[in-house]
């Protein structure tokens, strides 16, 4: 991976060969974006989101039917590239994450305001995949998600892939420039108080109104998770535990929405406990 970033940062012809052609794995064009933007500045980073854009927007100039391909790959890039240059901006990971939500679901309301047609091809995905599933045909009635539903999963899918591309660019950058800068940081996140309280209201407010916004309300539970992993590192690296400790509890993570609810929720009350810090005296 270091060889990859190094590949990327010698130049713009160079990760614009990522950006272009990093398709077989999606997450590459989006961390070759965050990395450039993070190390070179918002304009260089922008000619990387017009680079990435390219395609489909030539596709689309000559009169193919890819619009839904150009809406999702700019705003996609997008999501990556404001976050990433106010973390270049500000030094700050907090910041970062909260924009990062911010502008994912933007982008949502953006599809379901401006790109119905962005809606309507995951609509149909949707619908081939409970077909599939039911093991009965397209032709049958099927109950496919309302619109708020769909555009909740385009927000919280742009939010956890640009996620996923800043962490990698963010650790990138740490490998070449910075070494352990990245693990630091990360330790050390913590949101301020208004907005931990925010995310918390919002999230149990959609999750009261219905499955729609479920949706809607993982997206912005994303910071409050986050600060929770971030705890968990910590208390791992103070009580050096192996690296397979943390995969082991990372697979109870990913199999388990009830885990992610109580993370959300120990994310929510380090803003107002600072557990990390009751964590260090105790253990002095």
């Amino acid at each position: 991976m270091r060889a990859l970033a190094e590949f990327i940062m010698r130049g713009r012809l160079q990760a614009s060969v990522v950006v272009l052609f990093g398709v077989a794995l999606p997450i590459l064009p989006l961390a070759a974006v965050g990395l450039v933007s993070l190390r070179k500045g918002p304009r260089e980073g922008a000619f990387m989101v017009m680079m990435g854009i390219m395609p489909a927007l030539i596709a689309w100039l000559i009169g193919k039917p890819a619009s839904i391909v150009l809406w999702g790959t700019l705003l996609g890039f997008i999501v990556v590239y404001v976050p990433a240059v106010l973390l270049r901006l500000t030094v700050s990971f907090a910041l970062m994450v909260q924009a990062l939500v911010v502008t994912a679901i933007v982008c949502g309301l953006f599809t379901l305001a401006f790109a119905p047609g962005l809606l309507e091809s995951f609509e149909k995905m949707t619908a081939l995949f409970i077909a599939t599933m039911e093991g009965k045909s397209l032709d049958s009635e099927l109950i496919t998600p309302s619109s708020v539903a769909l555009s909740g999963f385009v927000a919280m899918a742009f939010a956890l892939n640009a996620l996923a591309g800043l962490l990698l660019a963010r650790w990138w950058q740490s490998l070449l420039y910075n070494p352990d800068g990245f693990g630091v940081e990360f330790r050390e996140l913590r949101l301020p108080i208004g907005a931990s309280v925010l995310c918390a209201v919002l999230v149990v407010l959609f999750h009261y109104y219905g499955v729609d916004y479920s949706f809607w309300a993982t997206t912005l539970a994303l910071p409050l998770i986050l600060v929770a992993l971030s705890i968990v590192h910590s208390m791992a690296k103070h009580r050096q535990l192996s690296k397979a400790w943390l995969a082991i509890f990372y697979l109870f993570v990913a199999s388990s929405s009830i885990l992610l609810l109580l993370l959300a929720f120990v994310g929510f009350i380090d803003s107002l406990l600072n557990i990390r810090d009751r964590f260090w005296r105790k253990n002095k």
